[in-house]
């Protein structure tokens, strides 16, 4: 495996980027989760507006819909400000036309200082630019001041695209820095907000921090952060999703055998009057199912006194 944040490059400085605390952290890491998607947009644009008169950022979202709704919202906001915005994706917006032309371009922007209002721009992007494309920096004030600010919208299906994600940042031998904010109605938290119980944060009157959890296990044991959690979270997710369309291409493959088999055996006289037969009925009546089961399948096989090694003649 590719060691993280490929180190082993000679004679470089790596720093891993630093997850963002918040004012009312003392300086501990935090993750921000809110109830609904405009709470989380509204503190999303509260940080970008916050940290891009300092460093570049670049926001990752979950999805081309929702990288589209941020940069109208932080636009609205901004108003004549706007300028410092831009949207990098795969497609142009509303096409399926590659707007490769364009990327280089707004990739090298995404680093560089707007002179005129001394402030940087604020990349948003996608899945697709939260890997592969290479946000150079190169001004020491923005190493000074934490460098290229990232804020992720989601947590990934794999936490090799998280390293993907987090790794836009930090590049070379330069700092790095990346906020988590996410919304309790997506997965992985989605059903499994109750875990977050054991990451929550008070000030120091003891009040509870509202939609503010700690990074790190009470412990301080580093396999037990709330990011790792999550991102297990995500791979039990994604091995039911695996799990599930193994059964469904095996079913697949059975229901096509079957219909194979039955119109050797049953070959329709008329097509327009089809299903005439109380045969054809009856198949009809399986492939209409929104759910089929095996015993349900092993059941038509036996019906019509079919194998599924029978041999069909090619056509």
């Amino acid at each position: 495996d590719t060691p993280p944040f490929l180190n082993t490059c000679k004679n470089a400085r790596k720093v891993p980027p630093k997850l963002m605390d918040d004012a009312m952290c003392r300086n501990t890491p935090c993750v921000h989760v809110y109830d609904n998607a405009d709470a989380q947009h509204k503190k999303l644009l509260d940080i970008c507006m916050k940290m891009h008169r300092d460093v570049p950022v670049l926001v990752i979202a979950k999805s081309t819909e929702e990288a589209v709704e941020l940069e109208a919202k932080l636009r609205a906001r901004l108003g004549n400000d706007a300028n410092c915005i831009q949207l990098l994706l795969e497609y142009k917006v509303g096409t399926m036309t590659l707007d490769k032309d364009n990327w280089r371009g707004i990739v090298r922007r995404a680093t560089t200082r707007l002179r005129k209002e001394d402030q940087f721009r604020i990349t948003i992007t996608d899945p697709f630019g939260g890997r592969g494309h290479d946000f150079d920096v190169h001004d020491d004030e923005v190493n000074v001041k934490g460098g290229l600010a990232v804020i992720v919208t989601s947590i990934p299906a794999s936490e090799r695209e998280w390293i993907q994600w987090i790794g836009r940042t930090a590049r070379k031998d330069n700092n790095g820095q990346y906020a988590v904010v996410l919304c309790s109605q997506d997965s992985p938290l989605s059903g499994a907000t109750e875990l977050l119980s054991d990451y929550t944060m008070r000030d120091v009157q003891g009040v509870l921090i509202p939609n503010t959890y700690r990074e790190e296990w009470r412990d301080r044991d580093d396999t037990k952060g709330l990011i790792k959690k999550l991102l297990a979270l995500r791979d039990e997710d994604q091995n039911v999703k695996l799990v599930k369309a193994g059964k469904d291409i095996t079913t697949g493959r059975r229901l096509n055998r079957l219909s194979d088999l039955f119109y050797k055996n049953y070959p329709s006289m008329n097509e327009s009057t089809w299903p005439a037969t109380e045969e054809e009925v009856e198949l009809r009546s399986l492939l209409c199912n929104s759910y089929i089961s095996p015993r349900q399948i092993d059941g038509a096989f036996t019906k019509f006194n079919f194998t599924e090694y029978d041999q069909v003649a090619d056509s």
